[in-house]
């Protein structure tokens, strides 16, 4: 689990004059940024670091994206070796995603967030060109009790 030094760089919005950090999530050594980029909830950006020689490399992301609601539809992406999945439900709740038969249960952080993070290197570069069910593309995500 990163520290809150280690955590700190991510707190600082891209655009530190108008924007504003609003969430930072930990799954293992990856980390997920939502930035409000102007402060008014209209450009969110959602970046994915990890954690390497001392410091966060930023990863991946999306731009503008929609913040998740509470149960609602997850984001996701990926890019490299993994896959990164950021949803939102209540607040110490346990989720569990699953993405080309990569498991992970996950704990919602005090205000509803969670990151999961799937190895998925077996299957990238395959995707372009995928038959298969669709829904393995989309992580099957679930609020377990």
């Amino acid at each position: 689990m990163a520290t809150s030094d280690q955590l700190a760089p991510l707190w600082v919005s891209t655009i530190p004059t108008y924007g504003r950090v609003l969430a930072v999530l930990v799954d293992g050594e990856y980390a997920a940024v939502l930035d409000d980029m102007n402060g008014d909830g209209r450009e969110v950006e959602l970046g994915v670091h990890k954690w390497e020689a001392g410091r966060w490399k930023h990863w991946g992301g999306q731009d503008d994206v929609d913040l998740p609601f509470a149960d609602g539809p997850p984001h996701h992406g990926w890019g490299g070796e993994v896959c990164w999945v950021i949803g939102r439900t209540r607040a110490g709740g346990r989720v569990e995603v699953e993405w080309f038969g990569e498991q992970s249960v996950v704990v919602a952080d005090a205000e509803g967030w969670w990151l999961a993070v799937l190895p998925v290197e077996h299957v990238e570069g395959e995707l372009d060109e995928w038959t298969g069910q669709r829904r393995m593309i989309v992580p099957h995500v679930r609020t377990l009790a």
